[in-house]
Order: structure tokens, then sequence, then C-alpha cells
């Protein structure tokens, strides 16, 4: 497990197949996901987890677990996403990659189309 970001309650890791039903308890949570129209069902739930697994692929980012260490259980997510700049017409006109410590982070140019 390589762990993104740790404090002294949390740390942030890649999310897996094994955190299915800690995601349906945060993705299925009518008041958590007001903002999306709506709960969940357990398809979309493994279409989100799949989206992030496979954007930890192409990006080397997406959205991570958030663990609580005193019990190891995954309380939330938290993380980078491009979702809203596409949202929004933009499109990528460049892209680069960045060495930072011990990581290689790709940058990428947003344009809005006119």
């Amino acid at each position: 497990m390589d762990i993104i970001l740790e404090t002294e309650r949390l740390y942030l890791r890649e999310m897996n197949q094994a955190d299915f039903n800690s995601l349906c308890k945060i993705l299925q949570d009518e008041d958590t996901m007001y903002a999306y129209e709506g709960a969940f069902s357990d398809d979309e739930v493994q279409e989100w987890l799949d989206r992030q697994i496979s954007r930890y692929q192409k990006w080397n980012f997406g959205l991570w677990a958030v663990i609580l260490k005193e019990t190891g259980q995954m309380i939330g997510q938290c993380g980078l996403t491009i979702n809203v700049a596409v949202r929004n017409g933009m499109v990528i006109t460049d892209t680069w990659t960045k060495h930072y410590r011990g990581v290689d982070m790709p940058h990428y140019r947003y344009v809005a189309e006119c």
C-alpha cells in the first residue's frame, strides 16, 4: 500500500476493489450525494471506483481513499480531478510531466474553446 499523504490521524491511498463497501456507505447516502442528484446504485458505485482506479493508471492521480489510522476504516475520499474543467467546456491543449519529491506528476494545460 502506497500512502499518498499522511497526517497525525489520517492517510490517503489509492482506492482498490476492497473499498467497494466503504465507498457504498458514502456514495449511497442521500444527504452526502445531494449535489449528484441522489444516491448511487451499486452499479454506479462500481463504475465510480473503476473510474478512479483507471485514473491512477492514466494520470497518476484521482480521488484517494481517506483512511482513519485509529481504525483503518475508509471515512471519505478526496484528491484531484479534471472533471470541472471538462464540464465547463475546456479542452487540453498541452501536457507535460514534472518530477516532484520522487513522483512523476502529469500537468495539463486547459483552454476554453471560443
